[in-house]
């Protein structure tokens, strides 16, 4: 992705060279898509930001009302592991 516009989101400033490249990538058995990404931008950033994600096709999960906020993926983060496999909840 290409042509942002100069500006601030969340306190972060980017230029008109940011440039985002995002990429998805299934396994062989068709269950769990990897997501990673690389940020520019050479006039803010000193080096490329990457990241990455692996989500797990889980059918046996139902989706819920839970709000999008902080202590939601709080929750989520702390019951499923990196893996996608559902942990055992802290005692």
């Amino acid at each position: 992705t290409t042509n942002f516009t100069d500006g601030v989101r969340a306190g972060i400033a980017w230029g008109e060279a940011r440039h985002l490249i995002e990429r998805f990538a299934l396994d062989e058995s068709g269950t769990t898509m990897t997501y990673s990404f690389v940020w520019e931008d050479p006039e803010y950033l000193a080096a490329p930001v990457t990241g990455s994600a692996r989500m797990r096709y889980r059918p046996d999960l139902e989706p819920t009302d839970a709000g999008c906020d902080l202590d939601s993926a709080k929750r989520f983060m702390r019951d499923v592991s990196p893996g996608g496999e559902r942990s055992r909840p802290e005692q």
